[in-house]
């Protein structure tokens, strides 16, 4: 179909340097599988199976910290669209401007109602348990915290890293990714223009594909996630 062959084309289009990502000698293209599939189990909440993808994904990547990520973020979307798009909620809001006690109240219980509480739980339980359980712990705490602070969160230049953690460049990102970020752009205007017919799964996806976008700009190690992220939130908008 047309659909399919756009995809199709978008994906062709950032083949460059996303599928040299996969091809390196890593468990990059098993990280994204898994990552995946923890979103997947997190949207249909089956939580046993996002239990084992947790502890699974922490012995596999360094990056596991991003289903974390994943899981606080869909609780996010799931809270602002109840919040703001539910049932009359957004004409309501519009009438009660400034924020009050009430209203932080409100967002508060929505982003911990029981549904959310058990994503956060589950999928934080399940990484802390995968590194306990693994082979290297004690010793994995200090890796990870050079991973994932040191190098994945503030990048220190003085550190030995790799080219793969240097800033993409926003020019050449967008000069290499025309076509899936023409896409993205044409998604995003459907879904501000038909915002009220969103849900929650089209939200987090726009929420994510934005961060990992900014985060690929940054380094660019991240665009082998920002692709399928960025097409799986165009299958969910257009």
């Amino acid at each position: 179909t047309a659909t399919t062959e756009i995809y199709t084309l978008s994906l062709h289009d950032a083949l460059p340097i996303f599928v040299f990502r996969l091809l390196l000698t890593k468990a990059s293209a098993l990280a994204i599988a898994l990552l995946l599939l923890g979103v997947l189990y997190i949207i249909e909440k089956r939580w046993v199976a996002l239990f084992i993808t947790g502890i699974l994904y922490s012995w596999t990547h360094g990056g596991f910290i991003l289903l974390l990520l994943m899981a606080l973020l869909y609780v996010f979307a799931d809270t602002i669209q109840e919040f703001f798009f539910g049932e009359n909620a957004f004409n309501k809001f519009l009438h009660k401007l400034p924020f009050r006690t009430l209203k932080i109240k409100k967002f508060c219980r929505l982003f911990f109602s029981s549904s959310n509480s058990m994503i956060l739980l589950v999928t934080a339980s399940s990484l802390i348990m995968g590194i306990v359980l693994s082979v290297y712990f004690p010793t994995n705490l200090s890796f990870l915290w050079e991973q994932v602070v040191k190098i994945g969160i503030f990048t220190k230049t003085n550190l030995r890293i790799g080219e793969e953690w240097m800033p993409y460049g926003i020019r050449a990102f967008f000069m290499e990714n025309l076509v899936i970020l023409g896409l993205y752009a044409v998604s995003v205007g459907a879904f501000v223009i038909y915002h009220v017919k969103q849900n929650t799964k089209s939200t987090f996806f726009l929420i994510t594909s934005a961060i990992l976008i900014i985060l690929t700009v940054r380094s660019k190690r991240f665009v082998e996630y920002a692709v399928p992220f960025m097409l799986l939130f165009s299958v969910t908008v257009l």
